[in-house]
C-alpha cells in the first residue's frame, strides 16, 4: 500500500537526502527570523527596544514554524534547485502570502495584548525580505545555469537549424539553451505549416519552409540540420537531405 500525503512523502525520503532535506528546512528557518529581526531593525535604526525584542523571541520562532509548514504543504522541499519553474515559484509565492497574512495577525496581536505599537512599515519590509529571501536559494541555482549557458553561448558554437517548430521543436530548443554540452547554436527553424512561416518561436525565427533548407543553410552558415518531427518517416528524412 502506497504511502499518501505529506507524511507519507516523508516517509519515502531516503538516508542519503535527509541531510539535503533538513538544510532546507534550517536554512529557511535563518531566513525568515533573519527577515523579521532586519525589518523591525531597518524601521529602528537597529535600536532594538525591550519590547522589540520580546516581540521578536516570541514572532520570530511561531513565523519560521507557520513559515516552513506553508513551504511543505506546497511541496516547495521536494523541489530541487536546478529544476525550478514557474509552477515552483507560484507556488513559493502562494506560501509566502500565508507567511506574510500570519506575520500581519501576529503582529496586530502583540500590538493588543503586548502593547507594542502595531508597525505597518515593519510587515511591508518583513514581506519583501522574506519572500527575497525564501526566493533566492531556489531560483539563485537556475539563474547561474541560465547565465553560465548564455556565457557559453557566446563561444562559437556549430550553427544549427531545426526542422519542425512544433512542440519537439521546442523541446529541442530549450535543450540547446539549456545544456551548453551540445556546442550548439540556434539559427532557426523551418517548417512546412504556413501559419508558422515568417513568425518566431520563442525568439527564434522561422526561416521558411523545408524546401528552403538548402538557401537556408548557404546563406546563415548552418553546420547541423535537426529533425524535431515525431512523426517523420524515411520519405521526410530523405526529402529533407
Amino acid at each position: 500500500m502506497r504511502n499518501k500525503g505529506a507524511l507519507g512523502w516523508l516517509r519515502q525520503i531516503p538516508p542519503r537526502r535527509w541531510a539535503e532535506f533538513l538544510r532546507a528546512v534550517f536554512t529557511d528557518v535563518l531566513l525568515i527570523s533573519a527577515s523579521l529581526t532586519i525589518a523591525v531593525g531597518l524601521v529602528h535604526d537597529f535600536r532594538y527596544t525591550v519590547s522589540d525584542l520580546r516581540m521578536l523571541q516570541w514572532l520570530a520562532p511561531l513565523m519560521s514554524v507557520i513559515g516552513i509548514g506553508a513551504l511543505f504543504m506546497q511541496g516547495m522541499y521536494k523541489v530541487h534547485a536546478r529544476y525550478a519553474g514557474i509552477m515552483d515559484l507560484f507556488r513559493l509565492l502562494k506560501a509566502s502570502i500565508g507567511i506574510h497574512i500570519a506575520c500581519f495577525i501576529g503582529m496586530l496581536a502583540f500590538a493588543y495584548y503586548g502593547g507594542r505599537p502595531f508597525s505597518f512599515a515593519e510587515w511591508v519590509l518583513f514581506s519583501f525580505l522574506s519572500t527575497g529571501s525564501l526566493s533566492a536559494p531556489r531560483i539563485g541555482r537556475r539563474l547561474y545555469d541560465w547565465y553560465i549557458a548564455y556565457a557559453k553561448n557566446q563561444a562559437p558554437r556549430r550553427r544549427a537549424l531545426v526542422v519542425g517548430g512544433g512542440d519537439m521543436g521546442e523541446v529541442v530548443m530549450r535543450e540547446m539553451r539549456r545544456n551548453p554540452q551540445t556546442e550548439l547554436c540556434l539559427v532557426g527553424f523551418v517548417d512546412d505549416d504556413p501559419k508558422k512561416q515568417s513568425l518566431q518561436i520563442h525568439g527564434y525565427p522561422c526561416l521558411g519552409a523545408t524546401r528552403d533548407i538548402p538557401r537556408i543553410v548557404a546563406e546563415h552558415g548552418v553546420q547541423d540540420v535537426i529533425i524535431a518531427i515525431s512523426s517523420a518517416d524515411g520519405e521526410v528524412v530523405r526529402r529533407i537531405f
